[in-house]
């Protein structure tokens, strides 16, 4: 697949962070990207999950996941997601948030509502400023 990759600020500064404290899940969320690139909508869970509800991209919102499920019970307290949205013919994918939805004060679902809220405003801005 052809896609253009773009990152927003905010994931580039938590790609960076990540990479200089946690290799592991660093080459986890690249390797997740790699096969995003390959497959595009056609890649699917461990590492990748489509059609983010609480999103008003719905379906062209998508999250990059770290660790699979099955190694989980190796990396407590890590639950890494990286946020995007797609352009609906895949043209391009904008990389909005990076965060574990594990640790912190928003866990969870509270996670999602913020960082999808987020994720949402910076697609927002960058169509606005292309108009």
């Amino acid at each position: 697949m052809d896609s253009v990759f773009y990152n927003s600020r905010a994931f580039a500064d938590a790609a960076k962070q990540l990479a200089s404290t946690d290799a592991e899940a660093w080459a986890g969320i690249v390797a997740a990207r790699e096969y995003l690139r390959a497959f595009g909508r056609a890649a699917v869970a461990p590492d990748e999950k489509w059609h983010i509800v609480q999103s008003s991209f719905g379906e062209h919102c998508g999250e990059l996941r770290w660790p699979d499920s099955e190694d989980q019970a190796e990396h407590p307290g890590t639950a890494i997601r990286g946020l995007f949205v797609a352009h609906p013919s895949d043209e391009w994918y904008v990389f909005t948030l990076l965060g574990n939805k594990a640790a912190g004060a928003n866990r969870g679902s509270d996670w999602y509502d913020l960082a999808v809220e987020q994720s949402d405003q910076t697609v927002r801005q960058a169509i606005t400023a292309l108009k």
